[in-house]
């Protein structure tokens, strides 16, 4: 296996060079790659949503001098894209009991504006504290958010899901979370909903820790599960 490096922030500009998480490759235009990623911005101490880009999909990426996204009051990270048409994208991201969006510019590297709406927050039992690693699909005419709660390093990790027919607004959440632990498998979240190989299926990607190995050092595992809708058009999971 060749592995590459995509991209570095040199130390002082705005980022530290050790601390990244959850980096998330897009193709925004025909031709521009863009990693969205967070770091801890040197100036507030919290941590910042950054975006590199290149021509070519194995790089040189180059990081932008400043962050995307910067709170002055909390961190922000898990960025992701939704995309409305071939020139109007929007970036949805959390913060401590939000989730949050904003329209992108054409090219991606920027906000377009100053407005950044309030999505929906941390409202359900199940969701405790914290809610985090979204993702958008769209299916038919409604946008689907795919999203965790609860801390990830317990049982307890779990996914949801909200709709709406704008990105920026109207969200309604379904309620119970669509992914719990298993017998198999505890702490399942932070996922990602794509089309199998037939093209018209659709999979949901996660992670999870071995039941009797959660937490405390243990290495979590991909899994891969069918999704199916039901005749309210709510998604599902379904037993592989």
């Amino acid at each position: 296996m060749k592995w590459f490096l995509l991209c570095s922030i040199p130390l002082q500009v705005w980022a530290t060079n050790t601390d990244y998480w959850a980096p998330e490759f897009h193709i925004i235009n025909e031709g521009q790659f863009l990693v969205y990623f967070t770091s801890r911005d040197n100036t507030t101490k919290f941590m910042s949503i950054g975006v590199a880009y290149a021509l070519d999909i194995l790089g040189p990426y180059h990081a932008l001098d400043r962050p995307l996204v910067r709170d002055t009051t909390q961190d922000v990270l898990d960025a992701t894209v939704v995309y409305e048409n071939s020139s109007s994208h929007y970036l949805i991201w959390k913060g401590r009991d939000w989730m949050y969006g904003a329209q992108l510019t054409k090219d991606g590297l920027s906000l377009a504006n100053d407005e950044v709406a309030l999505l929906f927050k941390n409202d359900l039992p199940w969701e405790s504290y914290i809610i985090e690693g979204p993702w958008v699909i769209r299916r038919n005419d409604t946008y689907f958010m795919f999203y965790s709660g609860n801390e990830y390093c317990t049982e307890k990790y779990a996914v949801g899901v909200a709709k709406s027919k704008s990105v920026l607004s109207g969200w309604v959440k379904k309620g119970d979370p669509i992914l719990t632990s298993g017998y198999d498998f505890k702490g399942t979240g932070h996922c990602s909903v794509v089309k199998d190989v037939d093209g018209v299926s659709d999979v949901m990607l996660y992670h999870a820790y071995a039941a009797g190995f959660v937490c405390n050092g243990n290495p979590r595992l991909m899994l891969a599960q069918s999704v199916s809708w039901d005749n309210d058009g709510w998604p599902y999971m379904v037993d592989n």
